[in-house]
């Protein structure tokens, strides 16, 4: 029988032992005995109470759950009574649990280990089964396969890094301003980034600019000549880069244009070349100059109107390389300009650059051409250019249609010399084709009608300068001239019902048109030198009657401005034909007699297996100078006075024959400025030909 001593420590009241719970001893001795311990001392007897199958513990009592007093043996064995009484009443009641739980435990032992007859085996014979060894191991050569299969598993695809390539892996693109005003400073950059294990190599970015792109710099710079490439060598695994472009992007308003990006490079574990490819759309949505039109809200057919067109810098954006261009409506045309138009069109003018706004007005009249329309328009465009070339049609940065209303009076009359009815130059020899025009707009017939066309020229000796000995007038008008001063002198021409006989009645809604041709005096028949005056004036006029009243209508006057007489002519003599290498020797021929000249330039483009022998070159004046690459030839020469009256350039072209080759030469392209009237003189003289053309 085990025995299981406890203390029992002294307290002032025994009740507070009580709350003490009784533990369950874990030796399961079927005689139990308890000892109560009062501390350094224990009580005298000892309490060994016999259950059977279960052995309580007492609760524990320390020293000071004794009286502190000195007591009575009586009162202290009546204590001890109390005390005894208490612990086997709460002993029989963890019994009696105990005993419950106990049984519940050994009805499932029953239900699990229980046979048929409802005994319980005798746990004390139970025998190990000897397990196979074949069987064991290959229970363990399979778990162990398994688990190298799992560790290969994740160090192939969880450890070990990637070493595939792919594609999508490789990353280029383009980034910057995707809407821009034309004329704009912009940088772009391209990035490019191998996201993977792989290395790259033979690594090359490629950049297509717009055509509407100036490049200015980049950083890094470029490898190439044109600008466009860099070549990057090998890109190792996750490495990356950028490339920024700076320059200036042009383009017409609401235009697209694009820029395109190729990486081309080839993976360190393939042996062809792939390529990546991005692009950035870019779309012009504005001007840097604001551009406004002020003109009338009617006008009258044949009448002078004027058109202000104001310009303003934005402040934006480049402002260079700007034109206005103006689209004549149908029957429009130019009388003059302030500033003038450009000379070789009347309907542009250029703009080196707005500083801050300019102010352009033009006078034009709308013609009997213009139909039956009530409306008059005219578009206005601004024009810019990416260079002070200025080739192309350039890019249209702002465009306005303008239309005014078409007030008709009862008759009209315009003339038209050479094509236009706004100011424009002749040089000494040319012909001025004149056409008038007389039209009825209302609504009952003009009758008598007698019309005028009036020229006024510069004279010397009482003579004009226009031939009026060699006119050509199919209506055969009356011709008479008139000194108005010993510089000017007036030819008047007239036509009545006689000559043209529409002018005895014109119905409303018909028109009469008169045309004649008119030549302007050359330096074979006078010496030009004599003219001090350089300008014709035209007018026209006309006299009707209205039932019985008399009227009279003037047209608006037309200046003629005639420039230097100059010209250009072209030599050729061919040494050396069939021997393998032809010579010719070039000459180019400038003369000039009525004015100064000044800014000569005179150039040619040269074809075929040519070389320019500059040793044989004779030259007047000024510089030659040969471009080998463009196969051009310049001749420049600063001034040409009256005094000097030809220039003559000699040179020597060696050609190789080709018998397919039919030109030597392109036409020869003839610019000067004349100092008098400071008009531009362009002149285009002949080509130089080949095997007889």
């Amino acid at each position: 029988m085990v025995k299981k001593k406890k203390k029992i420590k002294k307290n002032n009241s025994p009740t507070k032992a009580r709350n003490k719970k009784l533990k369950k001893p874990e030796n399961d001795s079927l005689d139990k005995e308890l000892v109560i311990d009062s501390g350094e001392e224990t009580v005298d007897k000892e309490l060994v109470i016999d259950l059977g199958e279960e052995t309580i513990e007492v609760p524990e009592f320390s020293k000071k759950d004794l009286p502190t007093k000195k007591k009575s043996s009586k009162k202290l064995k009546q204590e001890k009574e109390e005390i005894t009484e208490w612990s086997m009443d709460e002993m029989k009641q963890e019994i009696d649990e105990t005993r419950k739980d106990d049984k519940q435990i050994e009805k499932e032992l029953n239900e699990i280990y229980g046979v048929e007859d409802g005994t319980m085996p005798d746990m004390k014979s139970f025998e190990e089964k000897k397990r196979s060894p074949w069987l064991m191991a290959s229970f363990v050569l399979i778990i162990s396969c398994l688990v190298l299969g799992l560790v290969a598993w994740l160090g192939f695809f969880v450890f070990q890094p990637q070493t595939r390539f792919s594609e999508e892996d490789v990353i280029l693109t383009v980034s910057g301003e995707e809407e821009i005003t034309s004329g704009q400073e912009v940088t772009y950059r391209i990035r490019y980034n191998n996201d993977q294990n792989v290395p790259l190599a033979k690594v090359l970015l490629q950049i297509r600019y717009p055509e509407g792109f100036v490049f200015d710099r980049a950083e890094p710079e470029p490898t190439g000549d044109g600008n466009d490439e860099w070549t990057l060598g090998s890109l190792e695994e996750h490495a990356s880069g950028y490339i920024d472009i700076f320059g200036k992007m042009y383009g017409s308003l609401e235009e697209k244009q694009s820029f395109r990006a190729f990486l081309n490079y080839i993976p360190s574990n393939f042996s062809s070349e792939f390529q990546k490819v991005n692009t950035l759309s870019v779309l012009v949505q504005d001007s840097p100059v604001i551009m406004t039109i002020d003109s009338p809200k009617e006008v009258s057919i044949g009448t002078e109107s004027e058109f202000v067109i104001k310009l303003e810098n934005k402040g934006t954006s480049s402002t260079e390389n700007l034109a206005l261009l103006i689209e004549p409506g149908e029957g429009f045309s130019i009388k003059s300009g302030e500033p003038r138009a450009d000379d070789e069109n009347q309907y542009k003018w250029t703009i080196d650059e707005i500083e801050d706004t300019q102010e352009i007005k033009i006078t034009g009249v709308f013609g009997e051409t213009v139909g039956d329309s009530d409306k008059g328009a005219i578009t206005f465009k601004l024009l810019s250019w990416k260079d002070s070339d200025m080739d192309g049609d350039g890019y249209v940065i702002q465009e306005i249609l303008q239309e005014v209303d078409i007030s008709r009076t009862e008759v009209s009359v315009g003339m038209v010399i050479n094509g236009t009815i706004s100011d424009f130059s002749v040089q000494p020899g040319d012909v001025l084709n004149v056409s008038l025009v007389i039209r009825n707009n209302g609504g009952e017939p003009i009758k008598n009608i007698k019309a005028r066309t009036i020229l006024d020229g510069p004279s010397s000796d009482s003579k004009s300068i226009l031939n009026w000995a060699e006119i050509t007038d199919e209506a055969d008008g009356w011709v008479v001239g008139e000194q108005l001063s010993s510089k000017i002198r007036r030819g008047t021409i007239e036509w009545t019902g006689s000559k043209v006989p529409k002018l005895y009645q014109l119905n409303p809604g018909d028109e009469v048109i008169i045309d004649f041709s008119l030549p302007v005096k050359d330096s074979e028949i006078i010496h030009l030198i004599d003219f001090t005056n350089y300008e014709i004036t035209a007018s026209v006029v006309l006299d009707y009657f209205k039932g019985d009243e008399e009227k009279e209508l003037s047209g608006d006057e037309m200046k003629i401005l005639i420039n230097s007489d100059a010209s250009i002519a072209v030599q050729d003599e061919i040494d050396g034909v069939g021997s393998g290498t032809e010579k010719h020797n070039i000459t180019w021929i400038v003369e000039n007699t009525f004015h100064e000249l000044k800014d000569i330039r005179v150039e040619a483009d040269l074809f075929g297996d040519v070389e320019f022998l500059e040793d044989s070159t004779i030259l007047p004046a000024g510089k030659v100078e040969y471009d080998e690459a463009k196969k051009k030839i310049v001749w420049v020469v600063d001034s040409m006075p009256t005094s000097l009256d030809i220039l003559a350039l000699q040179m020597v072209l060696s050609l190789v024959p080709n018998p397919s080759q039919t030109n030597l030469t392109s036409k020869v392209r003839f610019t000067a400025t004349d100092v008098i009237t400071g008009e531009t003189i362009t002149l285009v003289g002949d080509e130089v030909l080949l095997n007889g053309e």
